[in-house]
């Protein structure tokens, strides 16, 4: 959760759960109506919007196969070593000079 989350808990979600307001009566049944409901209201809410992007990037292939699109670290640094391998000396003296 984001930082501004004490704020928002202390000044706008739980004095909305603590008082017979809409979102307490609409919410009110799943994470109560005492000290502390309106963090639960937070951690709902997050953790929808956590599973509405999850939902959403599934539908995205590049995201949904990022495995089989990447390459593995560990294949990567040989590729790159095989790339910067050093000449021979003798074969860097025969080459003229630019």
């Amino acid at each position: 959760m984001p930082i501004v989350a004490g704020a928002v808990a202390d000044y706008v979600t739980e004095p909305a759960m603590q008082s017979s307001t809409w979102l307490a009566n609409t919410f009110g049944w799943m994470v109560g109506t005492s000290p502390g409901s309106g963090m639960a209201l937070q951690y709902l809410i997050s953790g929808l919007a956590y599973i509405a992007v999850i939902v959403v990037a599934w539908f995205i292939p590049a995201v949904r196969h990022v495995e089989e699109l990447l390459p593995d670290h560990d294949q990567l640094e040989k590729v790159e070593h095989s790339h910067s391998e050093p000449e021979p000396a003798e074969e860097r003296s025969l080459q003229p000079a630019a």
